[in-house]
């Protein structure tokens, strides 16, 4: 498969020239502020601006790719991908849903609204 290098190299290539261009995007608006208003200190502020914004997205950007690479891992050792992401949108690490001890977890399948594990009320004593 060699489309998947490329696609990744399009999708997290750019990140450096988006830090760039947010910065230079806040010191730019920052100076037209400036001299619209005859003050010297906006365009620092729109700077910092630009460097917050910039640093906020390599961050989001960072973590993205981590949670790929993850993914394609799990993907390689023949592990569902998405199955880890579905549980914890189901029930969050010590949720209120975390079952006690003795209780079954029940799972809800996405597309039925219907228990998989109907565990001791099977499906005949189940009504909707």
């Amino acid at each position: 498969m060699m489309a998947k290098p490329w696609k990744d190299i399009g999708r997290y290539g750019t990140v450096g020239i988006e830090l760039v261009i947010s910065m230079m995007a806040g010191f730019f608006l920052g100076q037209y502020l400036d001299k619209k208003f005859g003050t010297s200190w906006i365009s620092i502020v729109g700077l910092g601006l630009g460097v917050y914004a910039g640093f906020r997205q390599l961050w989001r950007t960072a973590q993205k790719m981590t949670r790929d690479a993850e993914r394609a891992e799990r993907i390689e050792e023949g592990e569902e991908p998405w199955q880890k992401e579905y549980l914890e949108m189901v029930d969050p690490p010590g949720g209120e849903g975390t079952p006690q001890e003795g209780s079954e977890k029940k799972v809800v399948a996405p597309d039925t609204k219907k228990p998989q594990n109907p565990g001791k009320d099977g499906p005949e004593n189940q009504s909707d």
